[in-house]
Protein backbone atom coordinates (compact mmCIF):
# COMPACT_ATOMS: atom_id res chain seq x y z
CA UNK A 1 0.00 0.00 0.00
CA UNK A 2 0.88 3.66 -0.02
CA UNK A 3 2.16 5.63 2.97
CA UNK A 4 -0.50 8.21 2.05
CA UNK A 5 -3.32 5.86 3.11
CA UNK A 6 -5.04 6.79 6.36
CA UNK A 7 -5.47 3.17 7.47
CA UNK A 8 -2.83 0.45 7.65
CA UNK A 9 -3.76 -3.25 7.39
CA UNK A 10 -1.25 -5.98 8.23
CA UNK A 11 -2.16 -9.41 6.85
CA UNK A 12 -0.49 -12.18 8.86
CA UNK A 13 -1.02 -15.84 8.09
CA UNK A 14 0.72 -18.91 6.75
CA UNK A 15 -1.03 -21.10 4.23
CA UNK A 16 -0.51 -24.80 3.67
CA UNK A 17 1.04 -26.34 0.55
CA UNK A 18 -2.24 -25.88 -1.32
CA UNK A 19 -2.45 -22.17 -0.48
CA UNK A 20 -5.27 -22.69 2.03
CA UNK A 21 -5.40 -21.33 5.58
CA UNK A 22 -3.60 -23.67 7.95
CA UNK A 23 -5.31 -24.19 11.28
CA UNK A 24 -2.43 -26.45 12.30
CA UNK A 25 0.00 -23.52 12.01
CA UNK A 26 -2.28 -20.87 13.54
CA UNK A 27 -1.16 -21.27 17.17
CA UNK A 28 2.47 -20.92 16.05
CA UNK A 29 2.11 -17.94 13.71
CA UNK A 30 -0.37 -16.17 16.03
CA UNK A 31 1.94 -16.53 19.04
CA UNK A 32 2.97 -13.23 20.59
CA UNK A 33 6.69 -13.76 19.95
CA UNK A 34 5.98 -14.12 16.22
CA UNK A 35 3.01 -11.80 15.66
CA UNK A 36 3.99 -8.77 17.73
CA UNK A 37 7.49 -8.29 16.26
CA UNK A 38 6.05 -8.56 12.74
CA UNK A 39 3.36 -5.95 13.44
CA UNK A 40 5.94 -3.66 15.05
CA UNK A 41 8.34 -4.11 12.12
CA UNK A 42 5.58 -3.19 9.67
CA UNK A 43 4.63 -0.17 11.81
CA UNK A 44 8.24 1.01 11.98
CA UNK A 45 8.96 0.37 8.29
CA UNK A 46 5.89 2.32 7.15
CA UNK A 47 6.01 4.89 9.99
CA UNK A 48 2.31 4.30 10.55
CA UNK A 49 0.50 2.53 13.38
CA UNK A 50 -1.20 -0.74 12.56
CA UNK A 51 -4.94 -0.07 12.38
CA UNK A 52 -6.00 -3.59 11.44
CA UNK A 53 -4.20 -6.86 12.12
CA UNK A 54 -5.68 -9.71 10.09
CA UNK A 55 -4.99 -13.33 11.05
CA UNK A 56 -6.55 -16.71 10.35
CA UNK A 57 -8.04 -18.58 13.31
CA UNK A 58 -7.97 -15.59 15.67
CA UNK A 59 -8.96 -17.73 18.63
CA UNK A 60 -5.62 -19.55 18.50
CA UNK A 61 -2.52 -17.77 19.73
CA UNK A 62 -2.13 -14.35 21.31
CA UNK A 63 -3.87 -11.95 18.94
CA UNK A 64 -5.74 -9.99 21.61
CA UNK A 65 -2.65 -9.57 23.81
CA UNK A 66 -0.70 -8.30 20.79
CA UNK A 67 -3.46 -5.86 19.85
CA UNK A 68 -3.55 -4.58 23.45
CA UNK A 69 0.23 -4.11 23.41
CA UNK A 70 0.15 -2.30 20.05
CA UNK A 71 -2.51 0.00 21.50
CA UNK A 72 -0.40 0.70 24.57
CA UNK A 73 -2.87 -0.75 27.03
CA UNK A 74 -1.53 -1.38 30.55
CA UNK A 75 -0.60 -4.93 31.41
CA UNK A 76 -0.27 -5.86 27.76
Amino acid sequence: GSTDNALFLVNHWVNDGLGLPSQANAAIVNARDVLQPRAEECRDRWAHPTNFLAVDFYEQGDLFAVVDALNGLPGA
